[in-house]
């Protein structure tokens, strides 16, 4: 079959854009996976952002054919940008079925008036996340900075949540202290993740992992999209604004000087009673 997909806009440009945020699908025959996918045309997103976990299994081929299948014509015709999760196994089928920029695990694109950094919490050492990966990120980051019309937003993605209040695992001390104050040196503005197979959104938060009232970064874990659920009751903690364990997913709109978050279910029920709003 031949489809047709839409194009980014220039690197820079002010023009309104739509994006998704859902992770870890990784269930037998993938049928809530289906079942996401088959609402999330509704919402007109111009492209999607996967934050891991898209197969249990990354080694088997026989998972990614019932991945895509259960995807449909929305993989088709929505880009997709992915994450590599722990259950992706750095295995080949992962980087051989999609085209990712640089070395694919790790990488950067604009998108508009977006810089987004992806970055891999499952290397094959975990030397890679205080070395080469913390390294790539700094740079990345301060490069995008210093150009001569900086992007108005930052936003990066991994795996393994840094905040999190899955009462099982909850949130990755290794992965925060890798990582968590060169975000916060370069201002990035969104953190979205997976792993937890939940939906939750923070309040900002800042250096010391505290809530802060400006600036500071929101973390969210999107990893509701058909993974066996985390537990419904979410460990307290002073910088939750909602927490799901269900089929859910995340619509971004970014327009301009203003970005817009609304996590929901798949019924189209709306998560935070009001959407998140950041301007600048």
């Amino acid at each position: 079959n031949v489809y047709s997909a839409k194009t980014a806009p220039a690197a820079g440009a002010t023009t309104p854009f739509r994006f998704g945020v859902a992770g870890d699908s990784n269930n037998i025959a993938y049928p809530f996976w289906a079942q996401l996918v088959a609402k999330l045309p509704s919402y007109s997103p111009d492209w999607m952002l996967f934050t891991g976990d898209l197969v249990h299994v990354g080694t088997s081929q026989e998972e990614w054919e019932q991945w895509f299948a259960a995807s449909g014509p929305f993989i088709a015709t929505v880009p997709t940008m992915t994450v590599h999760g722990n259950h992706e196994e750095m295995a080949t089928a992962y980087f051989a079925l999609f085209a990712m920029p640089g070395q694919e695990d790790v990488y950067s694109f604009d998108y508009g008036n977006v810089h987004f950094v992806v970055l891999n919490d499952s290397p094959p050492s975990d030397d890679e996340l205080t070395g080469f990966e913390a390294t790539f990120l700094d740079q990345d980051l301060a490069a995008a900075e210093a150009r001569p019309v900086p992007p108005t937003w930052i936003i990066t993605s991994h795996h393994r949540p840094m905040f999190d209040s899955d009462p099982q695992e909850g949130s990755n001390l290794t992965v925060r202290a890798a990582w968590h104050a060169i975000m916060q040196n370069h201002h990035v503005d969104l953190d979205f993740n997976g792993h937890a197979h939940h939906y939750e959104s923070t309040t900002p938060i800042g250096a010391d992992g505290g809530v802060v009232d400006a600036g500071g970064t929101r973390f969210i874990t999107s990893g509701g999209a058909g993974a066996i659920y985390d537990s419904p009751d979410a460990t307290p903690n002073p910088w939750t604004i909602v927490y799901y364990a269900g089929l859910s997913f995340g619509i971004v709109d970014v327009d301009g000087s203003t970005l817009t978050l609304q996590g929901y279910r798949v019924d189209g029920t709306k998560l935070e009673s009001a959407p998140i709003v950041l301007t600048k």
